[in-house]
């Protein structure tokens, strides 16, 4: 008969069931603690980059602006992957007509001029662009 191995600790398991995968309680709850760490490391290093990108466009918003380099705003630590959502406006050129959403602020890249345009969202019962 195989031994079988605590999943956490890697000692021998003696007594219990015979579908026993833990030493003892201890073992089974510090295993799902890590186990659900390692998995929420993946949103967290999201959520920071998330807010980080709306940390920027909050500080580089201008009404009627021409843009930002993209360039510089990359200096800066903006991801343009990282977003929430992206809104078609379908009045507007194809490459034109996307941006994408980081909190309350909209950004779109021209690659024309190798801009950002960063527009606010103003909430209400319908959004407005």
């Amino acid at each position: 008969m195989d031994e079988k191995l605590c999943k956490q600790t890697g000692q021998p398991i003696i007594s219990g069931r015979s579908d026993k995968k833990f030493i003892n309680d201890k073992a089974r709850s510090k295993y799902h603690y890590f186990k659900k760490k390692e998995k929420n490391e993946i949103f967290k290093s999201r959520d920071k980059q998330m807010y980080k990108n709306h940390v920027i466009l909050e500080r580089y918003y201008f009404e009627n602006s021409e843009g930002i380099p993209l360039d510089f705003l990359i200096q800066l630590g903006f991801d343009p992957k990282v977003y929430f959502g992206h809104y078609r406006d379908f009045d507007s050129e194809p490459d034109l007509s996307t941006y994408r959403y980081s909190y309350k602020y909209m950004f779109r890249y021209n690659k024309e001029s190798k801009r950002v345009e960063i527009k606010k969202i103003k909430w209400g019962i319908k959004a407005k662009f």
